[in-house]
Protein backbone atom coordinates (compact mmCIF):
# COMPACT_ATOMS: atom_id res chain seq x y z
CA UNK A 1 0.00 0.00 0.00
CA UNK A 2 1.37 3.10 -0.69
CA UNK A 3 2.14 5.82 1.68
CA UNK A 4 -0.60 8.38 0.60
CA UNK A 5 -3.63 5.57 0.83
CA UNK A 6 -1.53 4.84 4.73
CA UNK A 7 -2.34 7.96 5.69
CA UNK A 8 -5.83 8.15 4.19
CA UNK A 9 -6.80 5.37 6.20
CA UNK A 10 -5.04 6.70 9.48
CA UNK A 11 -7.00 10.06 9.09
CA UNK A 12 -9.90 7.90 9.33
CA UNK A 13 -9.39 6.50 12.52
CA UNK A 14 -7.47 9.58 14.38
CA UNK A 15 -9.69 12.74 15.06
CA UNK A 16 -8.23 15.81 16.00
CA UNK A 17 -9.83 17.89 18.56
CA UNK A 18 -11.43 20.86 17.49
CA UNK A 19 -10.02 23.96 18.95
CA UNK A 20 -12.22 26.35 20.74
CA UNK A 21 -9.52 29.02 20.87
CA UNK A 22 -6.95 30.47 19.20
CA UNK A 23 -3.26 30.29 20.33
CA UNK A 24 -2.83 33.22 21.81
CA UNK A 25 -5.57 35.18 24.02
CA UNK A 26 -3.93 38.15 25.76
CA UNK A 27 -5.07 40.77 23.09
CA UNK A 28 -8.38 39.26 23.66
CA UNK A 29 -8.26 38.98 26.86
CA UNK A 30 -7.41 42.96 27.63
CA UNK A 31 -9.65 44.30 25.36
CA UNK A 32 -12.64 42.50 26.90
CA UNK A 33 -12.09 43.55 30.08
CA UNK A 34 -11.72 47.19 29.11
CA UNK A 35 -15.27 46.31 27.24
CA UNK A 36 -16.58 45.09 30.37
CA UNK A 37 -15.98 48.02 32.45
CA UNK A 38 -18.25 49.69 30.31
CA UNK A 39 -20.86 47.34 29.70
CA UNK A 40 -23.76 47.99 32.33
CA UNK A 41 -26.40 45.23 33.65
CA UNK A 42 -29.33 44.79 31.39
CA UNK A 43 -32.95 45.43 32.76
CA UNK A 44 -35.13 42.48 32.53
CA UNK A 45 -37.35 43.36 29.53
CA UNK A 46 -39.35 40.27 28.71
CA UNK A 47 -41.69 38.12 30.83
CA UNK A 48 -41.73 33.54 30.74
CA UNK A 49 -45.31 32.69 31.69
CA UNK A 50 -43.79 29.11 31.97
CA UNK A 51 -40.94 29.76 34.04
CA UNK A 52 -42.73 32.53 35.68
CA UNK A 53 -39.31 34.93 35.34
CA UNK A 54 -37.82 38.30 33.67
CA UNK A 55 -35.53 38.34 31.40
CA UNK A 56 -33.31 40.52 29.09
CA UNK A 57 -34.25 39.71 25.49
CA UNK A 58 -31.31 39.60 22.51
CA UNK A 59 -31.69 43.00 21.11
CA UNK A 60 -31.53 44.92 24.06
CA UNK A 61 -28.24 42.81 25.17
CA UNK A 62 -26.87 43.16 21.61
CA UNK A 63 -27.71 46.93 22.23
CA UNK A 64 -26.18 47.77 25.61
CA UNK A 65 -22.52 45.80 24.75
CA UNK A 66 -22.10 46.10 20.87
CA UNK A 67 -20.55 50.10 21.26
CA UNK A 68 -18.40 49.05 23.87
CA UNK A 69 -16.99 46.26 22.50
CA UNK A 70 -17.10 47.87 18.86
CA UNK A 71 -14.68 50.47 20.40
CA UNK A 72 -12.24 47.38 21.65
CA UNK A 73 -11.67 45.56 18.80
CA UNK A 74 -14.19 43.06 19.76
CA UNK A 75 -16.92 41.44 17.50
CA UNK A 76 -19.46 38.47 17.86
CA UNK A 77 -20.57 35.50 15.09
CA UNK A 78 -23.18 33.08 15.65
CA UNK A 79 -23.64 30.05 13.41
CA UNK A 80 -24.65 26.56 12.91
CA UNK A 81 -22.47 23.78 11.82
CA UNK A 82 -23.01 20.05 10.32
CA UNK A 83 -21.02 17.66 12.00
CA UNK A 84 -20.85 13.59 12.45
CA UNK A 85 -24.99 13.93 11.53
CA UNK A 86 -25.65 16.54 14.55
CA UNK A 87 -26.07 19.92 14.27
CA UNK A 88 -23.81 22.74 16.38
CA UNK A 89 -24.22 25.95 17.43
CA UNK A 90 -21.82 28.27 17.62
CA UNK A 91 -20.94 31.74 19.09
CA UNK A 92 -17.43 33.03 18.88
CA UNK A 93 -16.08 36.25 20.15
CA UNK A 94 -13.49 37.59 17.78
CA UNK A 95 -11.02 40.69 18.08
CA UNK A 96 -9.15 42.51 15.69
CA UNK A 97 -5.85 41.02 16.35
CA UNK A 98 -7.09 37.57 14.91
CA UNK A 99 -7.42 36.59 18.54
CA UNK A 100 -10.95 34.02 19.12
CA UNK A 101 -13.01 31.62 21.59
CA UNK A 102 -15.93 29.91 21.05
CA UNK A 103 -18.98 28.68 22.84
CA UNK A 104 -20.19 25.42 20.92
CA UNK A 105 -23.50 23.58 22.00
CA UNK A 106 -25.63 20.97 20.43
CA UNK A 107 -28.83 21.67 18.80
CA UNK A 108 -31.10 19.55 20.85
CA UNK A 109 -35.04 21.11 20.19
CA UNK A 110 -37.94 19.36 22.67
CA UNK A 111 -39.54 18.95 18.84
CA UNK A 112 -39.00 19.36 15.23
CA UNK A 113 -41.21 21.71 13.71
CA UNK A 114 -39.77 24.77 12.80
CA UNK A 115 -41.09 27.40 14.96
CA UNK A 116 -39.62 25.28 18.14
CA UNK A 117 -36.38 25.34 16.87
CA UNK A 118 -36.39 29.22 15.83
CA UNK A 119 -37.05 30.14 19.77
CA UNK A 120 -35.04 27.05 20.85
CA UNK A 121 -32.03 29.03 18.36
CA UNK A 122 -32.64 32.47 19.39
CA UNK A 123 -32.73 31.31 23.05
CA UNK A 124 -28.93 29.94 22.49
CA UNK A 125 -27.95 33.17 21.19
CA UNK A 126 -28.26 34.75 24.14
CA UNK A 127 -27.21 32.46 26.02
CA UNK A 128 -24.01 31.76 24.59
CA UNK A 129 -23.66 35.64 23.89
CA UNK A 130 -24.34 36.40 27.86
CA UNK A 131 -22.04 33.74 28.69
CA UNK A 132 -19.07 34.89 26.39
CA UNK A 133 -19.23 38.50 27.05
CA UNK A 134 -20.26 38.70 30.81
CA UNK A 135 -23.47 40.61 29.99
CA UNK A 136 -25.77 40.26 33.42
CA UNK A 137 -29.45 41.07 33.13
CA UNK A 138 -30.99 42.74 36.14
CA UNK A 139 -34.73 44.09 37.37
CA UNK A 140 -35.72 46.93 37.08
CA UNK A 141 -34.35 49.19 39.32
CA UNK A 142 -37.85 51.11 40.09
CA UNK A 143 -35.91 54.51 39.51
CA UNK A 144 -32.51 53.95 41.20
CA UNK A 145 -30.85 54.95 38.70
CA UNK A 146 -31.95 58.70 39.36
CA UNK A 147 -30.20 57.94 42.64
CA UNK A 148 -27.26 59.90 43.19
CA UNK A 149 -23.84 57.25 42.72
CA UNK A 150 -23.43 56.27 46.61
CA UNK A 151 -26.86 54.99 46.64
CA UNK A 152 -26.77 52.76 43.98
CA UNK A 153 -26.05 48.93 43.89
CA UNK A 154 -23.22 48.61 41.66
CA UNK A 155 -19.90 50.50 41.65
CA UNK A 156 -19.52 53.29 39.63
CA UNK A 157 -18.14 53.70 35.97
CA UNK A 158 -14.82 54.92 37.88
CA UNK A 159 -14.64 52.79 40.43
CA UNK A 160 -14.58 49.50 37.53
CA UNK A 161 -11.85 51.36 35.90
CA UNK A 162 -9.60 51.40 38.82
CA UNK A 163 -10.04 47.75 38.75
CA UNK A 164 -9.19 47.65 35.06
CA UNK A 165 -6.06 49.67 35.05
CA UNK A 166 -5.03 48.14 37.84
CA UNK A 167 -5.38 44.50 36.28
CA UNK A 168 -4.17 46.09 32.50
CA UNK A 169 -0.53 44.70 33.72
CA UNK A 170 -1.54 41.27 34.12
CA UNK A 171 -4.78 40.58 32.30
CA UNK A 172 -4.53 37.17 32.30
CA UNK A 173 -5.41 37.74 36.01
CA UNK A 174 -8.52 38.95 35.26
CA UNK A 175 -10.95 35.72 34.88
CA UNK A 176 -9.19 34.25 37.67
CA UNK A 177 -10.18 37.38 40.26
CA UNK A 178 -13.62 37.49 38.53
CA UNK A 179 -14.52 33.94 39.05
CA UNK A 180 -12.91 34.25 42.56
CA UNK A 181 -15.42 37.12 43.29
CA UNK A 182 -18.31 34.56 42.08
CA UNK A 183 -19.29 37.42 38.71
CA UNK A 184 -18.83 37.52 35.44
CA UNK A 185 -18.02 41.35 35.31
CA UNK A 186 -17.00 43.93 37.52
CA UNK A 187 -19.54 45.77 36.98
CA UNK A 188 -21.76 43.48 38.66
CA UNK A 189 -19.55 44.09 42.23
CA UNK A 190 -22.16 45.85 44.51
CA UNK A 191 -20.79 48.94 45.95
CA UNK A 192 -20.14 47.21 49.53
CA UNK A 193 -17.45 44.66 48.34
CA UNK A 194 -15.25 47.41 46.35
CA UNK A 195 -13.14 48.49 48.80
CA UNK A 196 -12.36 44.57 49.66
CA UNK A 197 -12.05 43.68 46.09
CA UNK A 198 -10.01 46.73 45.20
CA UNK A 199 -7.44 45.87 48.12
CA UNK A 200 -7.65 41.96 47.02
CA UNK A 201 -7.10 43.28 43.58
CA UNK A 202 -3.76 45.20 44.46
CA UNK A 203 -2.58 42.22 47.11
CA UNK A 204 -2.60 40.01 44.02
CA UNK A 205 -1.23 41.60 41.56
CA UNK A 206 1.94 42.50 44.48
CA UNK A 207 2.31 38.84 44.49
CA UNK A 208 2.50 37.93 41.50
CA UNK A 209 -0.08 35.07 41.78
CA UNK A 210 -0.52 33.42 38.56
CA UNK A 211 -4.03 31.74 37.80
Amino acid sequence: MENQDIIGELKKYISTPRKTQSDQLNELFTALAKAQAEIKPVLKNKNNPFYKSDYSDLKSVVEASRPALAANGLCVIQLTESEENAQYFITRLCHSSGQWIESRLKLAPMKPDVQTLGSYITYLRRYQYNSLIGVVDTDDDDGNAAMPSNGSKFITSDQVKMLVTALSKKPQLNDYLLKKAGINSWAELTSDRFKEAYRFVLSEINKGVQP
